[in-house]
């Protein structure tokens, strides 16, 4: 039981290590996405400046951004980036590949640099997980590799996370590819991202961890027993068929199956033989003998200290041992808790040797300004009433550094059941501390941003609300109390919206994917307003999905009006040249289609420049306005006006008729451009008008080509 229990705890252990790093590559995702996908070197500098590497993410030797870059851009990407400042910058790439993965931006750039501008994706291994990445939009674990950064050649890792354009939320393969902007990754060095896990195991224990390395199998990229130099895709060796106790576990990190083997040590053996009363750990009666005996030992004198231990049974000389050599800090007090013993574990943790500490309270010494009062006074009052007590503690070590420790401080007594002293048992937790720290501070903004205004954000179970933030009710006007428990067809302008919204949404979450769309959606006050939406499905048993919900009106009307901007006449409102060559080839190819014919008319103003001259340029504005709205009314709604500029018009005629028909429209369009304009002030003008024609097909089958023609008629 108590083996099967170590190796769960060291599988989570190791589990967490290596999924830490994924906690800030998602704060980076989310940083570039937030920027567009275009976060400036500087800002991404700053990002991982800020993150203390070596104590939130151990192992990690860095951040960086890889930029999926054609071959043919290269030149340009390496001008850019020494133009921005990186005079050096070099992209170095091997093999014929039209596509690479260059490593654009790494921080810290001291011990990185090797790694700026090298092509990922010219390396097989790397750039299959790259492939891997992308394709699944998920975070890929390489297979183990060596890495520039690491001077000792040891076993690393890149952890990639791929980067997708913001808003584009892709669902396929295909998809993902197409909306890439680039990755974000992490190298990471196993021996440092293990450091201290071996010694929490003590000498009890010993582990090894497996990695898949492709068609070689797995190989071994650590070993609690001895450091691995320069044997990144060594094979693993003979396992622990020789041992009491072996057990063998799978880690899943980033779609890379980690091996955990354990085994019990010699050590752990020779204990678990013996009688069971001294695994209980260090209470009960024996445990009082062992360290009643001890602290007499120690006031006794060497000499008939020596002479007892002759005469202690092995139970107990293997419970000292164990107190000796294990990682934890042990240490023994007399009952005023003056030290009179401590274990190589306290020296290893805190830094001070048995001959500095020995006489003095431990509470003198290792406590500092960041110990919290709140947690010393009870304890303390604990003590002075004999009793034992466990809480989390922040001591400083002999070179000042803060560390946390688990302690758990147990009376002693002696066979006549008086106080004699306290043993504390002391497990250094800083590592595991930070790393829930950092979690509950994930937790704690993740709740920001459920509350935030800037989202509205609901729990459906068969589409009817169970929760929403306060960001949903300010966007639609209702209050959090109306929405709870309503059916989300109350958000929808009518029931063939919502019909649409289910029938097209289900099947992807249904699926396992991510459907976004952005439509329009009904105010509480019914205006309607477009919504960019996407959900992910929650659980199936009830059908619960939650959805994300941003306001996009603003957004929808300044596109319309840059629309308008872009492909229509500022001053009459008439579609622009580009928005008539549109026309006109859709108009080609729907008469192509359906055997009919087209008619294109290039009409210039007669006159126009006389009415300019005499009654100024605003007259002249307002016969142009005029001549547009007499072509819309003389003309059908099939047909297209457009003006190309100055006095230029052309109208398109689809279908056309026949040539008869057409002469009849121009006639009409001539007379109603030769009636008298009115010119604000009293007075009028009068234009007249050229009209050239060209028809398809018979005067040819493009639509630039017959409006040349028709110009030059």
């Amino acid at each position: 039981m108590r083996f099967t229990q170590q190796a769960d705890r060291l599988q989570a252990d190791i589990a967490a290590r290596f999924r830490l790093p994924h906690y800030g590559m998602a704060g980076l995702r989310a940083s570039m996405a937030a920027a567009g996908g275009a976060l400036s070197r500087d800002a991404f500098r700053e990002y991982v400046e800020a993150r203390h590497l070596e104590s939130e993410f151990p192992g990690v030797r860095g951040f960086a951004f890889v930029e999926r870059v054609s071959r043919a851009a290269v030149p340009a990407l390496e001008a850019a980036e020494r133009s921005g400042g990186v005079s050096a910058f070099a992209v170095r790439s091997a093999g014929s590949a039209p596509e690479l993965y260059v490593v654009r931006y790494i921080e810290p750039l001291g011990h990185n640099f090797a790694a700026l501008g090298f092509d990922l994706g010219s390396e097989g291994m790397r750039r299959q997980a790259i492939e891997r990445a992308i394709d699944s939009g998920k975070p890929v674990l390489t297979a183990p590799i060596t890495l520039v950064q690491d001077q000792r050649q040891g076993p690393g890792f890149l952890y990639l996370m791929p980067l997708f354009r913001h808003g584009s939320d892709p669902v396929t393969v295909a998809q993902r590819r197409a909306s890439l902007v680039g990755l974000v990754f992490t190298p990471l060095v196993v021996a440092e991202l293990m450091a201290g896990a071996a010694e929490l195991q003590g000498d009890a224990f010993d582990f090894r961890i497996l990695a898949e390395s492709g068609a070689s199998g797995p190989v071994l990229i650590f070993d609690s027993a001895r450091a691995l130099v320069n044997t990144a895709g060594a094979q693993p060796g003979p396992g622990y068929g020789d041992r009491h106790f072996t057990a063998l576990r799978s880690i899943g990190i980033g779609e890379q199956q980690l091996q955990l083997q354990v085994a019990s040590s010699p050590t752990f053996k020779r204990a678990s033989d013996a009688t069971a009363a001294w695994t209980v750990g260090m209470g009960g009666a024996l445990l009082s003998l062992l360290l009643a005996t001890a602290v007499w030992l120690l006031a006794r004198g060497r000499a008939q200290a020596l002479a007892a231990a002759e005469a202690m049974t092995a139970d107990l000389d293997r419970l000292a041992k164990v107190a000796q050599r294990t990682s934890n800090a042990v240490v023994i007090t007399d009952k005023e808790r003056r030290i009179v013993w401590v274990n190589d574990g306290f020296t290893r943790i805190c830094g001070y040797t048995l001959n500095e500490v020995q006489g003095r309270v431990p509470g003198h010494f290792l406590q500092t300004g960041n110990t919290d009062p709140g947690t010393v006074r009870p304890s303390g009052e604990q003590l002075s009433r004999g009793n034992g007590f466990r809480a989390e503690i922040c001591n400083r070590s002999k070179d000042g550094r803060d560390y946390w420790v688990d302690i758990d401080v147990q009376p002693l007594h002696d066979t006549r059941g008086q106080l004699t002293g306290f043993m504390a048992v002391e497990t250094d937790i800083t590592e595991m501390r930070s790393a829930r720290m950092h979690l509950e501070r994930l937790a704690r903004e993740q709740a920001v941003m459920l509350d935030s205004d800037l989202f509205g954000i609901v729990k459906l179970r068969n589409r009817v609300s169970v929760w929403s933030n306060r960001g949903l009710a300010r966007m639609f006007g209702y209050s959090e109390e109306e929405l709870r428990g309503s059916p989300s067809r109350l958000l929808y302008p009518d029931d063939e919206s919502y019909a649409a919204l289910g029938a097209a949404a289900y099947p992807v979450l249904r699926g396992g994917g991510t459907y976004r769309t952005q439509l329009q959606m009904r105010h509480s006050n019914g205006s309607l307003i477009w919504i960019d939406l996407s959900g992910i499905r929650v659980s199936s048993e009830p059908d619960e999905s939650m959805w994300l919900m941003a306001d996009i009106t603003a957004m929808k009307q300044h596109e319309l009006t840059m629309t308008e901007a872009a492909f229509h006449d500022a001053l009459t409102g008439l579609p622009n040249r580009a928005l008539l060559q549109d026309r006109l080839s859709q108009a080609v190819a729907t008469a192509e289609r359906q055997g009919q014919a087209v008619a294109v008319a290039y009409m210039d103003l007669d006159g126009f420049k006389a009415v300019n001259d005499t009654h100024g340029h605003d007259a002249g504005d307002m016969v142009l306005r005029a001549v547009g709205q007499r072509l819309h009314a003389t003309l059908r709604d099939c047909d297209t006006v457009a003006r190309l500029g100055g006095d230029e018009f052309v109208f398109v005629l689809s279908p056309a008729g026949t040539a008869e028909e057409v002469s009849e429209v121009v006639r009409r369009v001539q007379s109603a451009i030769a009636q008298p304009i009115d010119l604000p002030g009293g007075g009028h003008a009068r234009v007249g008008a050229s009209i050239g024609l060209a028809q398809y097909p018979q005067d040819g089958i493009d639509g630039a080509a017959l409006l040349t023609l028709a110009d030059e008629r």
